[in-house]
């Protein structure tokens, strides 16, 4: 539990909540238990709830674990009342982290915010944190390139994980994301009676941002489906070829068989079996067979 105060605002922030610190903020705010309980549980969808006196706000953010190569969307909770503010989250999140940590060496910007009400204080919170989602981002867009990039290249085996990777984080990424748009347009109404006049533009400016965020979703979710798509259909085109090239090989090798069969049966009065150069011209029969088979083939463009 980390405090940043200043003599008009308080700004608590609880990295990894416990049942006690739960029981230390019902006695000394007048939360609503259920949301005092949301704290401590796992929220599927953000939410506002607007009280009298404070607003409680669920939200998520999308987290890059390299370790595991994977994506997770991590819950911020926020009660934001006349003269505080205080956060909840589990895990390491940077970006508000980073803000606390700036706030609590600059506290003289903390008061600037402070005075155009503390709804802005938790405007520039949200919107780090919307921002640090961009460098998420341009790393999607430079890895859909790669992919794109070596889709003819390599092996297709190679491409088929990281597709379904990259797959997979953008549906996390999307489904972060998508609930929240309407909780921030929900914000904007409700924010109001802890924000000064005329900053309404600047939650007009975060609604932006996440519409830019999702804009970008939108476009990767197209991209990533046309490479699978491209992908499916480069493999398809190449087993095709590899199953052209084997029908090639069984009607050529069909009619040899046949007449190493036939000739092959020990039986009398074969034609030319009895000839000196029987040989001969059994092999140049079949020489013009596979001639002729190979010239019809190229001339339907099968080889």
């Amino acid at each position: 539990m980390q405090t940043v105060s200043t003599e008009n605002f308080n700004w608590l922030n609880i990295e990894n909540p416990t049942a006690k610190d739960i029981i230390f903020l019902k006695q000394s705010y007048a939360f609503h238990d259920l949301n005092l309980e949301d704290c401590l549980s796992d929220i599927q969808r953000p939410k506002v709830d607007a009280q009298p006196d404070h607003i409680f706000i669920v939200l998520h953010f999308p987290r890059y674990f390299k370790t595991l190569k994977k994506m997770i969307a991590s819950e911020v909770d926020i009660f934001l009342g006349q003269n505080y503010m205080i956060t909840l989250h589990k895990g390491d999140l940077k970006p508000l982290n980073d803000f606390f940590s700036d706030m609590k060496k600059n506290k003289t910007e903390l008061d600037s915010l402070v005075e155009k009400g503390s709804a802005m204080v938790m405007y520039e919170l949200i919107s780090q944190m919307f921002e640090y989602c961009f460098p998420i981002i341009d790393k999607i867009g430079e890895r859909l390139n790669t992919i794109e990039s070596a889709m003819f290249e390599e092996r297709p085996s190679s491409i088929v994980p990281e597709i379904a990777r990259i797959n997979q984080e953008i549906i996390t990424f999307r489904k972060t994301i998508a609930p929240e748009r309407r909780v921030i347009l929900d914000l904007e109404d409700r924010i109001r009676p802890f924000s000064s006049p005329g900053n309404d533009l600047y939650f007009d400016d975060m609604t932006d941002l996440i519409e830019k965020i999702w804009d970008n979703l939108e476009n990767f979710r197209e991209v990533s489906e046309s490479l699978q798509r491209t992908h499916d259909s480069y493999i398809t085109y190449r087993l095709n070829e590899g199953i052209k090239i084997l029908t090639v090989f069984s009607a050529i090798l069909l009619p040899l068989t046949l007449i190493t069969g036939y000739y092959g049966m020990n039986v009398e009065g074969l034609p030319i079996a009895r000839h000196p150069l029987s040989a001969e011209f059994i092999f140049l029969g079949m020489l013009a067979i596979v001639g002729l088979l190979l010239y019809l083939f190229k001339k339907k463009d099968i080889i």
